[in-house]
């Protein structure tokens, strides 16, 4: 029945500017509550993002919960470990006790007692310059290849021709 209004009211102003505006805003005004109908039609998809929203927070709080606890578990494992080498210092220390009251000197000094605290920088700086491997492969002048260069025994084959 709008349309039919309408439509009579465009023929007979068709050349009026305020038609044109009339029929604009007529237009917008359809279209408006046309969209608020159809969003209200689908509006299971305000239901499935909110839907989304809650599984991704739940995700989330599982993602921060698991990274804790292997952070608590490795925590935990170096404790240990910490633990482990105190016993076992305290277990060669005890035993090189033992050994320089019980077997005397010779004994002794092959089992040395352990700092209780050893640093991490000086059991490096024991161990001393680490180095690339040396080649020792035996050369028979200075100029020859060693055992660890890329063409070490490959002898080049010759063809047919180089032997002619």
């Amino acid at each position: 029945m709008g349309i039919i209004i309408v439509s009579t009211y465009w023929r007979s102003n068709v050349n009026n500017p305020n038609t044109l505006l009339v029929a604009c805003i007529a237009v917008g005004i359809i279209a408006f509550f046309g969209g608020i109908i159809l969003g209200q039609r689908r509006g299971t998809s305000g239901k499935v993002q909110r839907e989304l929203e809650r599984q991704l927070g739940e995700m989330q709080q599982q993602q921060q919960s698991y990274q804790s606890e292997v952070t608590e578990h490795f925590m935990e494992t170096a404790q240990l470990l910490d633990q482990l080498t105190n016993s076992y210092r305290d277990v060669h220390n005890h035993l090189a006790q033992g050994a320089h009251l019980l077997a005397g000197e010779a004994v002794g000094k092959t089992l040395d007692m352990l700092p209780e605290n050893p640093s991490r920088e000086q059991s490096t700086l024991e161990a001393g310059v680490i180095s690339p491997p040396l080649d020792y492969a035996p050369k028979s002048t200075p100029h020859d290849k060693g055992m660890l260069n890329e063409e070490f025994g490959l002898d080049s084959v010759k063809s047919d021709d180089d032997v002619a």
